[in-house]
């Protein structure tokens, strides 16, 4: 036998109870996906809230994300412990949207080193709140947040019989 498929999630990756972020249902999601396409706000909240909705990482770990933590090579963002909640480093496999966002962020980023820089001119990167106040210009004020991308994507896959081991390490 296979001692690693023996192994549960939560023998590897702490359990951590905490509160539901808000969060929608999968049917309502494609409309969402339209509206954030067509924001018309800063084009950085856009590819924040887009590479949330592809990766479905905490936002936090997002918006301190640095260029050097992108592996062009290998299409994956390597997050560094220390930014991670759990303490351990983080392989995210970028799909070739997320990586096409990531050239257009390119394009359009300061020179600071983060992905998503305060671009109102302070030092730093955006705020964990930007996300939240674009999601709730586009009206869904309580309904959404972005962390509700992590609830979305972990009930989805596990619907669809993913294993939760994998949905876990994702």
């Amino acid at each position: 036998t296979n001692p690693v498929m023996d192994v549960e999630p939560e023998d590897i990756i702490p359990y951590c109870k905490s509160g539901k972020f808000a969060h929608m249902k999968i049917y309502e999601v494609p409309e969402l996906l339209c509206k954030m396409r067509d924001y018309s706000g800063n084009a950085l909240t856009r590819i924040a809230m887009e590479l949330l909705a592809l990766t479905f990482v905490r936002t936090g770990e997002l918006i301190q994300a640095r260029w050097s933590e992108i592996d062009w090579e290998n299409n994956a963002w390597l997050i560094p412990e220390e930014h991670m909640k759990m303490k351990r480093p983080h392989i995210v496999p970028l799909s070739t949207q997320a990586t096409a966002l990531l050239e257009r962020l390119h394009s359009i980023s300061d020179e600071s080193g983060w992905l998503f820089p305060d671009y109102r001119g302070k030092q730093g990167t955006m705020s964990k709140n930007t996300i939240l106040c674009a999601l709730e210009r586009m009206g869904y004020h309580k309904r959404m947040t972005g962390h509700g991308w992590r609830y979305i994507a972990s009930t989805y896959l596990r619907s669809k019989g993913y294993d939760k081991f994998m949905v876990e390490l994702q």
